[in-house]
């Protein structure tokens, strides 16, 4: 069985694996905790929707190349804000 999962790279360079359904967020449970006070305590969740992943912004909105969103099909090389 295949599994559905986006690797994000932090400002920091490190590297996260996050599956469909994981949660972004400063959540002690978040798959990606951001401790950052702009940052919601479940900003965004990672979906799978018709074979593409998407970031979806939970409580606030998400930015990618300075245009904020309520979501964003992923794509490699794509440069995401959360706050």
């Amino acid at each position: 069985m295949n599994h559905a999962y986006a690797t994000f790279r932090l400002p920091d360079g490190t590297c996260r694996t996050l599956a469909a359904g994981d949660l972004v967020g400063r959540l002690w449970s978040a798959a990606l905790q951001i401790d950052d006070p702009r940052v919601s305590e479940g900003h965004a969740m990672l979906s799978l929707r018709g074979g593409d992943l998407w970031l979806l912004a939970l409580r606030r909105r998400l930015a990618i190349v300075g245009k904020s969103v309520a979501e964003v099909r992923l794509a490699t090389g794509q440069r995401i804000a959360l706050a």
